[in-house]
């Protein structure tokens, strides 16, 4: 039986775009961040989200967020599974569940949902 994780309250549950090693000039990239860099925004597809913590949504944004429905569940979360978002590196905290590497944040950590192609 497979391990799944479903996040709590107002967590997502991520996985981080991978940086290709080289430039399309073929410069090499280092596989992390520069440690002085605290501030680099990178792109992560929403695997699960939580179910929201509504009180926390209203301060956070100070306005009602729209409660959507999934399994029957009200959800006051404003990325579903699926989007790709913007989110600060630093703000993220590794998961390692039976060799897969994860990462999870709270939902405040976002920065944006990229739409289009």
């Amino acid at each position: 039986m497979s391990k799944t994780i479903r996040p709590l309250h107002d967590h997502v549950l991520l996985r981080v775009k991978e940086r290709p090693a080289t430039t399309a000039t073929g410069l090499h990239l280092p596989e992390r961040r520069d440690e002085h860099n605290h501030d680099t925004i990178v792109e992560a597809r929403v695997l699960a989200v939580g179910e929201g913590s509504l009180e926390r949504m209203e301060a956070a944004l100070k306005v009602a967020p729209i409660a959507v429905h999934v399994d029957d569940r009200p959800q006051v979360m404003p990325v579903k599974v699926g989007d790709i978002v913007l989110v600060c590196e630093n703000a993220l905290h590794h998961v390692d569940l039976d060799g897969e590497k994860y990462d999870m944040c709270p939902v405040q950590a976002l920065f944006g949902v990229v739409e289009g192609n």
